[in-house]
């Protein structure tokens, strides 16, 4: 059975993902693709709850260290290279 939820967990977080990148509400995405917008916001909160507590795949922020606490000549600036190749400074 936890099989079938993971799949379930699979299929629904994919429909969240989707209306994430297509940047609409989840009652607009449910409206357009002909699911459940109940079943979109009870996937919606246990990803929250899994974010929380850790167990999703992904977050949505990550542990950042500094590896070189030295003060830099000219000032103290940092440059952060994000995984999606953008660089903050």
């Amino acid at each position: 059975m936890a099989e079938g939820r993971s799949r379930a967990a699979q299929v629904w977080f994919g429909h969240l993902d989707r209306a994430r990148a297509e940047g609409v509400s989840l009652k607009a995405y449910a409206e357009r693709s002909g699911v459940s917008l109940h079943r979109l916001y009870f996937w919606s909160a246990r990803r929250r709850v899994q974010v929380g507590s850790g167990e999703a795949e992904s977050a949505l922020f990550a542990r950042v260290e500094v590896a070189d606490r030295r003060p830099t000549l000219g000032g103290a600036s940092q440059r952060l290279h994000l995984p999606s190749g953008a660089v903050l400074e």
